[in-house]
């Protein structure tokens, strides 16, 4: 194997080692298996004999997060390669008889820190393996001092193997950088809003036995309340104005009427033939018409991965204005205080927050190279 770096987890399996056995002998948990830790592919435990690798573990690569000319297949298996190993642990038992019969269990102690497990499963799990007993909460205060904590998973969409290689492919290309760093591009993008608040993380102080008494009920519509669509864009030095689509559905005649013609036309006459249009590839937004009418006002439309908000800068404005509604202290009771409170707002999101959030989409492009196409925390 390659790009052998030293195992983030080791502290915390030596820790759990020395609870179970003691100390261990004159053989550190890095010969036990070759940890494959890097931004290409994350975490790979392998049991295997010195036949199989010549790199000493510990040893750190560099790793040139710069994309080589695609190859499409063979990207594609190698991509593959990489999420089937970012997804879980990969354990090769073959071999472990090399080790000797006291390093027999840590096929399991490797498993166990890894799996999406809670503090009692792997107590348990080290007590059928080792046969000692182990609390939970001694599990938890050694996971705790190797660095570990019970966290909620992040949730984002799911990324297919042909998502991740346009991911890679539309970051990695100069043109789209030039475009990024000049600050020709509009970023545009949709989201609902609704007169009733769907946050879950609102407390109330009550006391014990009393949750279901009507002071402490909190009703809410099952879709939200009443709300509409709002559309709005952003770019380095300027903004568009909020539209809101009162009622309706929104199809590809009605986004070149009222979203097409009257804001993005007026900022390509104002930029010039630089001017760059993006979009998401929501389905009113890729019928004939639309596309028809872009050629005929010569309007640049830059190619979107799918699956990708986290690359789209717009996507933190919403948070913002959401927060700057949900901050008022009269919260909006009917669909047309919503819409005078979301102008307002609008309209008092300071510039600067738009030209910083501009200047991130190199620093996007890069994290996604690293990650091959995956993830990034933007």
């Amino acid at each position: 194997m390659k790009d052998v770096v030293a195992c983030p987890y080791q502290a915390i399996l030596q820790n759990m080692v020395d609870l179970v056995w003691g100390t261990v002998p004159d053989c550190s948990l890095g010969e036990v298996g070759n940890c494959l830790w890097g931004p290409q592919k994350r975490v790979l435990f392998s049991i295997s004999t010195p036949k199989k690798s010549s790199t000493s573990t510990g040893e750190i690569l560099a790793i040139d997060p710069t994309p080589q000319k695609i190859v499409e297949e063979e990207d594609k298996i190698q991509m593959q390669d990489d999420i089937q190993a970012d997804s879980n642990v990969q354990l090769d038992i073959q071999n472990r008889n090399h080790f000797g019969p006291e390093y027999q269990n840590d096929i399991g102690l490797f498993r166990n820190i890894t799996e999406d497990q809670s503090a009692s499963a792997i107590a348990h799990q080290l007590c059928t393996t080792t046969g000692r007993q182990v609390s939970r909460f001694t599990e938890a205060r050694r996971l705790h001092k190797g660095g570990l904590f019970a966290r909620r998973p992040e949730r984002c969409l799911q990324l297919k193997v042909d998502y991740r290689l346009h991911r890679l492919q539309w970051c990695g290309e100069p043109k789209k950088t030039g475009q990024l760093i000049n600050g020709v591009v509009l970023f545009t993008d949709e989201s609902w809003f609704s007169t009733r608040s769907d946050s879950q993380h609102v407390l109330i102080w009550r006391e014990i036995g009393t949750r279901f008494y009507t002071s402490n009920i909190k009703e809410r519509h099952r879709y939200g309340g009443p709300g509409f669509l709002v559309w709005r864009g952003i770019m380095l030095n300027g903004r568009t104005e909020l539209h809101i689509f009162d009622r309706g559905s929104v199809i590809g005649d009605r986004y070149c009427e009222e979203v097409l013609l009257p804001h993005v036309r007026l900022f390509r006459g104002a930029i010039g033939p630089d001017f760059s249009f993006m979009d998401d590839n929501a389905q009113p937004h890729r019928i004939l018409a639309v596309e028809e009418l872009l050629e005929s006002e010569d309007i640049t439309r830059m190619d979107w991965p799918a699956y990708s908000p986290d690359l789209n800068p717009i996507e933190h404005v919403w948070d913002a204005l959401g927060r700057r509604i949900a901050a008022r202290l009269r919260h909006p009771e009917s669909t047309q205080q919503l819409k005078q409170m979301l102008i307002e707002e609008w309209a008092l999101i300071p510039q600067d927050m738009f030209h910083q959030l501009d200047l991130s989409m190199r620093r996007r492009c890069e994290a996604t190279i690293v990650v091959r196409g995956g993830h990034i925390p933007y």
